[in-house]
Order: C-alpha cells, then structure tokens, then sequence
C-alpha cells in the first residue's frame, strides 16, 4: 500500500540564545563609573555638614579622639597648662626662643577660652628677665618687657635683674624709663636680683675703670628706681655665682637698700650661702667670672 503523503518533516528548535552559549556577550566591555573629585568632593562636604549639624543639636558631642579639655576641674586645667608653659630659666631675648617658647605659645591661639587661661599660666607662673644679657643681642634698643602687650605685662608678678653683663660699661638701654612700661606691671610682687661678678673685688683692679664704686652705683641706681616704679614688690630674693663673695660691697650694698625700702629678702638656690668663704681672690676664679657672663648669660 502506498501513501501518497509527502516527506515528514521534524521540526527543529531555534536558538533562543542564551547568554551561557553567547560567545557575543562575553567579549563585551565592562564598564564601572567611578567617582569624580568633584563628586567626592561634594560627599566630603555633605559629611562635615552633617557632623556640624549633629554637633549643634548635641552639645556633649565630640569628634572621634578627641578630649575636652575644659570638663576639666580648674586646678587640673591649671596644672597641665604650668607643665606646658612654665620654663625652668628666666625668659630673656635669647636665640632660641623661637625653639623654646613660640612653639608653646601656640597653644594660646587654640580658642579665646585657652588663651585667656593660658595667658594667665605663661605670664603670671613664669619670670621675666628686665634687661638684655645675651652677648649678641646686650646692645639692643628695645628690651623684652618693652615689647610685650600692655595686658601682658599687666599678668607678669615676677622680674629679674641680672648684674654683672657689660660691667666695664652698661648698655645704654640698661636703664629705668617709662618705656619701659614699668606702669603696667601692677602685678609684680617678686624682685630676683641675680649677681654674677662684683667688679669692685679687688680681683677686678686694673680691669675696671677707675672709680672702684662706679659698677656698685649703677646698680643701686636700677635697684631703686625698680622700687620705686613697681610699688607692688614685697619680696626680694638675692642669688648670685658661686666666684660672689656674701660680704661682696656690690652685694651688701643692694641688702642696705633693700632693708631700707622694709623689703622680705629672700636667698636664692643658685649659690650655698652658708659655705665657708674664701678670703683671697686667685686669677683663675677671675677667668671663670668672665667665661661666666658669656656661657650663663
């Protein structure tokens, strides 16, 4: 029997291309849009203004790390700041202030808050030399104090007056003027009179000039005219190199004015006062007296 049917067809699938069997798609570029500057620029800004925010409406808030320092009782605020502030030498136009003490009067622009307790520290705990004694600057016009603010001569309660540079003859701004701004120094309540040499010893004769009480009178001079500017001061401390004889003229000099002006005389650390004294003078102690005005200005 013979059918007349014609060829069967069977019916195929199509591709449905699927994207594991498209070699087309795996050669296809992956492409990732990344951050412009400008963009992150823009979250940075979004993120600080946040932390602003959240500042403002939580007043205990902190950024990470830090530390308030003003939740501090006041003797601790105070005795952290007399670490970082007080020196252990009188403060003078040396060399090495922009070492030593600019980088710790950068903690006075931290806030108005710092800086007024901070002023009070430095100024008020510290000691202030009067007149210049480093050899390269003994000539200058314009001494510390005079070129310190009036409000901050106003803290300072402690002045020293060092004797002894430039004996054979004084600097001319080795003297009491009003530009000084002794005026403003209302506070001042310590007086250290540091003596290096006497220059009227007799290890002194023919080093000196020829009034032997020439060095003595000008140092009387400063003294009283200190006292009397600075009406405050209540106490004078008197310390000196251990080459200065206790019974010296330039030192017993001073102590008579002193006691005169009914001053509280102190005695500094510096020398041990109550070691026996040498009667004679030798030239090496003489060498040593002078290498001292250079060295411990």
């Amino acid at each position: 029997m013979s059918s007349s049917a014609g060829p069967v067809r069977i019916p195929t699938m199509k591709s449905t291309n699927s994207p594991l069997t498209d070699g087309g798609f795996l050669k296809r570029r992956i492409i990732v849009n990344l951050p412009t500057n400008e963009q992150m620029a823009v979250e940075q800004l979004k993120r600080n203004e946040a932390a602003r925010i959240a500042k403002e409406l939580d007043p205990c808030w902190t950024p990470p790390g830090a530390f308030r320092f003003f939740d501090l009782p006041a003797e601790l605020r105070t005795r952290v700041l007399e670490y970082a502030l007080i020196l252990p030498r009188p403060i003078d136009l040396d060399l090495d202030n922009p070492l030593c003490i600019a980088s710790r009067l950068k903690l006075l622009r931290a806030s108005r808050r710092m800086y007024d307790e901070a002023h009070t520290v430095f100024y008020g705990r510290n000691t202030f030399r009067l007149f210049v004694t480093n050899p390269f600057k003994l000539k200058t016009k314009r001494v510390l104090l005079a070129r310190l603010s009036a409000r901050s001569r106003s803290a300072i309660t402690s002045l020293e007056l060092r004797l002894g540079p430039g004996w054979s003859s004084p600097p001319n701004s080795w003297v009491i003027t009003p530009k000084l701004g002794l005026s403003d120094c209302v506070s001042v309540r310590r007086l250290r009179v540091f003596i290096q040499l006497d220059p009227s010893a007799p290890m002194f004769r023919g080093f000196r000039k020829e009034d032997p009480r020439f060095y003595t009178d000008f140092s009387l001079d400063l003294l009283r005219g200190l006292m009397a500017d600075l009406p405050t001061i209540t106490e004078i401390e008197f310390d000196a190199f251990e080459a200065v004889s206790k019974s010296c003229e330039l030192l017993q000099s001073l102590l008579s004015e002193a006691g005169a002006a009914r001053k509280r005389i102190v005695w500094g650390t510096e020398k041990d006062w109550d070691a026996p004294e040498e009667e004679a003078f030798d030239m090496v102690k003489l060498q040593n007296a002078l290498a001292a005005l250079t060295v411990n200005a």
